[in-house]
């Protein structure tokens, strides 16, 4: 169960080195991502499941997929992650932690991205790939949706 009071690193075993989710030295997305997929029962093998780039280096585990797909992971240049939700003006939104501090939805620049899955969720995506399109919905919608309030950090960075 997400709450105000977990910490992903924590749950994930990382907890001594990281004590805190807050700070800019303490980022949380990939933690979070790998909670998530822990709770859903895949695999986490990364030495490193604290960092966003872990997806890219665990070809075991993630496969690479050329478009985004609901579900995939997003990663955002080799820094930031999080969950392919749905398309926006024909830029991805992302479901993430570490996104102003919260857990939310936010849209990204396609040119940034890149897509990973769980290596058994593979044939699964490549099937959604050719069969079906994301689905049209406003990042800000989604939040408000679920009474998410965005508060967006300085020069609107999300991270």
């Amino acid at each position: 169960m997400i709450s105000q009071t977990v910490n992903f690193h924590s749950e994930l075993g990382y907890g001594r080195q990281f004590t805190s989710l807050a700070g800019s030295s303490n980022a949380w997305c990939a933690s979070f991502v790998n909670w998530c997929l822990r709770s859903a029962g895949y695999p986490i093998s990364s030495p490193h499941p604290y960092r966003a780039r872990s997806f890219a280096a665990d070809t075991i585990n993630f496969s690479q997929i050329a478009e985004p797909v609901y579900g995939a992971i997003g990663l955002v240049g080799t820094s930031h992650v999080g969950f392919v939700y749905s398309i926006e003006r024909e830029r991805p939104v992302l479901l993430g932690g570490n996104q102003s501090d919260q857990i939310n939805f936010v849209r990204f620049n396609p040119a940034t991205l890149r897509y990973y899955v769980p290596t058994s969720y593979l044939p699964f995506a490549q099937k959604e790939l050719k069969e079906s399109k994301l689905d049209e919905l406003a990042a800000a919608d989604l939040n408000t949706a679920l009474g998410i309030v965005v508060a967006k950090k300085a020069g609107g960075n999300t991270r």
